[in-house]
């Protein structure tokens, strides 16, 4: 039929919605190659229908939902390398829309999630530093959204999840630059005078701590172990790691208790391994490069 009518724009667009619509309807029923097949026959249309349209932002936005819808579908089905490419070329063409578009909420919002969704793929690809960069970006665009609409609930959720990503970036950092050895793990000393070890515990064992204060006691064990000898090297990185999961478990709880969501914390032999915010099935995995080989993800 697209040939029959190959200059009608809105017929070619309304094909592609048609695509994209059974895409997501195959993922949701968890079908991945099926969704991954109409993903792509909406792409099709879409790059032609750009090619042809190039000044029509909804044209461009329908294509880059595209590519997203394509690399979170890469995401579940474990191919990572394919995942990132997809989700950086969705975020990438979602950031040269028109400026007309800057001051949208949900467009704005979209983008915010859009790194989010970048990062995760980096994160479990073990690009560490990558995906706290693009948390980090996700966070500083979705704090301003939620600050301008305070009403809006699903600002507030992408919020969190936003928040427990890049915590949950920062602990498999710290983790494995233990294991390496590598025990300065938090980098640049702070500006303000470092914690010594008297005043980090007593901070690890405050109940009132703030999330800040216990990441400043984690990188205070971490500097002692610096220059430490076995064991003490060993204990003070183990502490380091211990006080950093304390810090993300209290700052997530200040989240969700600003926001009203509901949370749920999975732990396992003592430890968090995943967060669980608000309504929604997205989960924040602590540990993501144990998960993958667990359930057997392609690296």
């Amino acid at each position: 039929m697209l040939a029959e009518q190959p200059d009608d724009p809105e017929y070619r667009s309304g094909l592609a919605t048609v695509h994209r619509s059974l895409g997501l309807l195959s993922r949701q029923r968890r079908k991945h190659a099926e969704a991954a097949s109409s993903f792509r026959a909406a792409l099709t249309v879409q790059e032609k229908l750009v090619s042809d349209f190039p000044s029509n932002a909804m044209f461009r936005l329908d294509m880059a939902r595209s590519r997203t819808d394509l690399g979170n579908i890469f995401f579940e089905m474990g191919r990572l390398d394919d995942a990132e490419a997809e989700l950086r070329t969705g975020l990438e063409l979602l950031k040269k829309l028109p400026a007309t578009l800057a001051n949208d909420p949900d467009y704005r919002c979209e983008v915010a999630n859009a790194y989010l969704n970048w990062g995760r793929a980096l994160q479990f690809m073990g690009k560490t530093d990558e995906a706290a960069s693009a948390f980090q970006t996700a966070l500083t665009r979705q704090d301003r959204l939620v600050a301008e609409y305070p009403g809006v609930p699903e600002y507030r959720q992408f919020l969190a999840h936003m928040h427990a990503n890049l915590a949950a970036t920062k602990i498999a950092s710290a983790k494995k630059a233990l294991t390496e050895g590598r025990w300065s793990l938090f980098g640049r000393p702070p500006a303000k005078r470092p914690l010594d070890l008297r005043e980090a515990e007593v901070i690890a064992g405050s109940n009132d701590a703030t999330s800040d204060a216990l990441y400043d006691a984690a990188r205070a064990f971490a500097a002692a172990a610096a220059p430490a000898d076995r064991p003490d090297a060993e204990r003070h990185a183990a502490r380091a790691v211990a006080v950093l999961r304390q810090a993300l478990a209290r700052g997530f709880q200040d989240i969700l208790r600003s926001s009203k969501m509901p949370t749920s914390i999975c732990c396992a032999h003592g430890r968090i391994t995943s967060i669980c915010c608000g309504t929604s099935p997205t989960v924040v995995d602590i540990e993501p490069e144990a998960r993958a080989r667990e359930a057997g993800v392609k690296r």
